[in-house]
């Protein structure tokens, strides 16, 4: 089966849209825990222009092809809890691949591992947000016809 390209497409520039500004929120929580100052999010939000920029550089396309994974996904599995499970380490993997990718092993790269967090979260609440339905196109009708 192969799915129509406006499906796919349309999951990933949503997965881009929501899971983008998640991932920021999601990453800031993280790394102001984890630091110590978990009023560092209100911080960030003063200049929340700034962290959405750097969010839309460091997070758009693993988002998107997250959503890609997840929609080809959810039109071959039966199961949402299923497809919502499998997002989390299909998302860490893909956030932290890209961010390897961008940074390597340099000494002033981002920890990779509250990346891939990010990621994972950011993919499981997209996946049980936006692949509830298993299409976006109407279900086609029955070919079985009452013969007369």
């Amino acid at each position: 089966m192969i799915l129509p390209l406006p499906s796919v497409a349309l999951t990933a520039l949503l997965f881009a849209f929501i899971g983008t500004p998640l991932g920021a929120l999601v990453y800031l929580v993280i790394a102001g825990t984890a630091a110590g100052k978990p009023w560092l999010i209100l911080d960030a939000l003063k200049d929340f222009d700034m962290v959405l920029g750097l969010a839309i550089v460091f997070g758009a396309i693993p988002c998107a092809v997250t959503g890609i994974v997840g929609r080809i996904l959810r039109s071959r599995l039966n199961s949402l809890p299923l497809v919502t499970c499998l997002m989390a380490p299909i998302g860490a993997g893909i956030s932290a691949l890209y961010a390897f990718a961008m940074f390597g092993f340099r000494a002033a790269s981002p920890l990779l591992e509250w990346i891939g967090l990010t990621g994972g979260i950011s993919a499981v609440c997209c996946s049980m947000l936006l692949l509830r339905s298993r299409s976006f196109d109407p279900a086609p009708a029955s070919r079985n016809h009452a013969s007369r």
